[in-house]
């Protein structure tokens, strides 16, 4: 079910693509941007911006040189879509346990509020626990049942 609604920017959205394409590649082998603007087809000056921002934040590193590019800063399995979105936003869903909801005051702002903390919680929840790694094996499993020799 879909409510028009979208929870990701394309910002999110070209960085998450940029940091699973790095995961796909070889661990030693850097990939220029204008490579891995080719393959997401992401407008390369954005994720110039990106990467930078992405550098910043200590996700990825550059690499000088004649096989310079850039390089996934840790292992996929210990990267989370959380730590990517605070890239850009500096929030941190931990913010979110400062709120008191544990009072009882039945006006329509207190209710909307809890509500609002319980989704922004699980949103939270889905952030800190997707790691990289989870969208490279579903792209692998998917890659994977597109073959016609799976497994090879």
């Amino acid at each position: 079910m879909s409510f028009g609604i979208s929870l990701v920017n394309a910002k999110l959205d070209y960085a998450l693509r940029a940091v699973v394409d790095l995961a796909m590649q070889s661990h030693n082998n850097a990939s220029q941007s204008r490579e891995i603007a080719a393959r997401q087809k992401i407008p390369g000056p954005y994720l110039d911006q990106i990467l930078a921002e992405l550098k910043r934040a200590g996700i990825v590193r550059s690499v000088r040189g004649a096989g310079g590019g850039y390089l996934l800063n840790r292992s996929p399995a210990l990267l989370s879509v959380g730590e990517v979105l605070r890239a850009f936003t500096g929030s941190d869903p931990a913010d979110l346990d400062d709120i008191n909801t544990d009072s009882f005051d039945p006006s329509a702002t207190s209710v909307v509020t809890k509500f609002r903390v319980r989704l922004e919680r699980s949103v939270a929840h889905l952030l800190e626990t997707t790691y990289i790694s989870d969208f490279v094996n579903e792209k692998l499993r998917y890659e994977d049942t597109q073959s016609f020799m799976p497994n090879l």
